[in-house]
């Protein structure tokens, strides 16, 4: 069980709300979202890997902050800071995959499930990305159906529409 720092970083937009951040020593842990946006699967994740939470040193989380602002701003696209993952062999190898799915780009959970080399284990792929303990910055929102189609997300699908529709903003806007 992990002993974290937390802190709380409201990211102005309704459509994601606040999220709570979670630390050790290695870095960023976990981003969870918070009141009525908390799945049940970041409740299990954080039961399962928590094991106690104290709040965050003054300016200990700033550098993750900042970085979520931009993002929420459109004035970034990558993320710098320091992870802590977390996860069994294959959630991570999933969650590598996902986090090269481009910044405004699309992946299915049949071509994730290609790349990890288990073609056929597009549902045990979309289970992985449902324990992402690092939505955003691990953009497990970039994953959808082989359709197209949107489908499940931590935060709700409207927050994962909302967040696929601001990285084509941000990125048309940064290439303008």
């Amino acid at each position: 069980m992990l002993a974290c720092r937390q802190s709380f970083c409201d990211t102005g937009r309704p459509e994601i709300g606040v999220l709570e951040l979670l630390s050790t020593e290695q870095g960023l842990v976990a981003i969870l979202f918070c009141g009525d946006r908390r799945s049940p699967a970041s409740e299990a994740w954080r039961s399962r890997n928590v094991g106690s939470v104290v709040p965050a040193r003054p300016g200990e989380h700033e550098p993750y902050e900042e970085q979520l602002r931009a993002y929420f701003a459109g004035t970034r696209t990558l993320f710098t800071f320091a992870l802590h993952r977390t996860g069994t062999p294959f959630q991570r190898a999933v969650l590598d995959a996902v986090s090269r799915v481009p910044h405004g780009g699309r992946a299915s959970y049949q071509a994730i499930a290609r790349e990890v080399g288990a073609p056929a284990a597009s549902r045990a792929v979309g289970a992985a990305n449902a324990r992402n303990p690092l939505p955003i910055v691990i953009p497990c929102h970039r994953v959808v159906g082989s359709s197209g189609r949107l489908t499940g997300y931590g935060g709700g699908l409207d927050a994962k529409e909302w967040l696929l529709a601001h990285e084509v903003r941000s990125g048309a806007a940064r290439a303008a």
